[in-house]
């Protein structure tokens, strides 16, 4: 991979970006001969931490397998759930520094970013384009 990055810094004049090293937006579901497509992860100096577990942990705010010495944390670590309703990735985007995800439910779009933190042990779960109908 350093080969890779510094071949391209050569051919380009510089360095890209960590924005410019992103993955495409992929839509969650089976990839070829129907095997689940892997859902992204992210490290840092303090650990590791997982998106999802494919057909297992799906819902938007999950974070799991998340790794800081001398802990380790299963699967499923946090559901958001709408009227009762998981909320499930639909698609994600990997990031050196996130993963982003994407879901809609009752009409409304629903996106998470999943960071880990670098100097303290802690994940950052943050939600956006959430409105409730308090009324009903």
């Amino acid at each position: 991979v350093a080969h890779l990055i510094l071949c391209v810094a050569v051919a380009s004049g510089g360095l890209p970006s960590l924005d410019d090293l992103s993955s495409q937006w992929i839509n969650v579901g089976n990839g070829a001969h129907g095997v689940p497509i892997d859902c992204p992860s992210i490290s840092s100096t303090s650990g590791s931490v997982g998106s999802c577990v494919p057909a297992r942990c799906m819902n938007i705010a999950n974070f799991n397998s998340w790794t800081t010495g001398p802990f380790l944390q299963g699967p499923c670590g946090m559901t958001l759930s709408v009227d009762g309703s998981p909320v499930e990735t639909q698609s994600h985007q990997w990031h050196a520094y996130q993963v982003q995800r994407a879901a809609s439910t009752g009409g409304s779009a629903v996106h998470s970013h999943l960071r880990i933190a670098d100097a303290v042990d802690g994940v950052s779960v943050v939600l956006s384009n959430i409105s409730f109908d308090w009324a009903n």
